[in-house]
């Protein structure tokens, strides 16, 4: 075994911006971590910048099973020439390596500014990845509903998948949380203490039960998997049009931990396609607080907002499960 310091230099597009530069970077370092022996130590991959730009990806000590690292280099660089240009971020890109005997404190003069930690070029890989998921509104429809804040070319498409893969992404964050929610009311908890139902309208947070919280997971767990069917269909009761607005939220953390640019305003845009009105935003206005008893608020047809019917179907819906029934 010989241990060397890999370095990729990143051949991008003349076209690409520094936000298209960071989230390709960010595939590759996932990719190329994958290709790691599983007892590599973390951590040792570096994103090499210049003036915020990354330029190439460092890996120290890295492990090969001969004297001759040109095999395993070659192997590398297979993997990612086969990734590349399976991705819309990364295709166009090229990438070269060299190598040289690993040095406690390697240096590199293209190193301007400090690395960025591989947490964030994961999480942004994860994203981008898990934008092939998303199938519910086409992209071209998305596209022409936003495209008055998108940026212009590819860097449009890549706020796009960016977009799309934070919904998925987040989706599965607002599940994991409710699931946390709902175990830790079950055991007595309180609900200024979860992570998630805490961001309900504060009003209700009484009738927040553990027996609420199984429903309210249940009802955003149908709702999430609608993000993956061949179209959208409408939130079935008023719990999901709250889930809607978790899921929006979440979104835009994930996008920020990830270091990627959402369009502006995307969520007025995005509430305008998934929802049929927005008639629970009454529930987070205290000024109004109330206004669910009064039967004559509000516009024709609305949904009861009583908590006790917030999961009641909403005509000409799809069903809810039959644990909400």
């Amino acid at each position: 075994m010989s241990t060397w310091n890999l370095l990729l230099t990143l051949h991008a597009p003349d076209t690409a911006g520094v936000g298209e530069r960071r989230a390709a970077a960010a595939l590759l370092g996932a990719w190329l971590w994958d290709d790691l022996p599983a007892d590599h130590p973390a951590g040792l991959i570096e994103e090499l910048d210049v003036d915020g730009a990354p330029v190439s990806l460092l890996v120290l000590d890295w492990t090969t099973g001969s004297q001759d690292p040109t095999p395993a280099v070659h192997a590398c660089l297979h993997h990612l020439e086969q990734q590349i240009p399976r991705n819309p971020a990364t295709t166009g890109w090229r990438v070269t390596a060299t190598v040289d005997p690993a040095d406690p404190s390697p240096k590199s003069p293209e190193v301007g500014i400090p690395p960025v930690e591989l947490d964030d070029r994961a999480i942004a890989a994860q994203v981008l990845e898990a934008a092939e998921h998303f199938t519910a509104i086409p992209m071209q429809d998305l596209a022409e509903a936003l495209e008055d804040v998108l940026d212009p070319g590819k860097g449009g498409m890549l706020q796009l998948q960016a977009l799309t893969g934070s919904l998925i992404m987040a989706a599965t964050w607002v599940a994991d949380q409710l699931l946390d929610d709902a175990a830790a009311l079950a055991d007595g908890g309180q609900v200024a203490d979860t992570q998630l139902l805490c961001d309900l309208p504060r009003q209700f947070a009484a009738h927040y039960t553990p027996a609420f919280a199984r429903q309210f997971l249940v009802a955003f767990l149908d709702l999430s998997a609608r993000l993956a069917s061949d179209q959208w269909h409408l939130p079935s009761c008023v719990a999901q049009d709250l889930g809607v607005r978790l899921l929006l939220n979440q979104a835009d953390l994930v996008a920020d931990l990830a270091g990627l640019n959402l369009p502006e305003d995307w969520q007025d845009t995005l509430a305008e396609l998934l929802l049929a009105d927005i008639d629970h935003e009454y529930l987070y206005d205290p000024a109004l607080d109330g206004f669910e008893d009064d039967p004559t608020f509000g516009p024709p047809g609305m949904a009861s907002m009583r908590v006790q019917d917030w999961f009641d179907h909403i005509p000409d819906r799809p069903p809810l499960p039959p644990y909400l029934v």
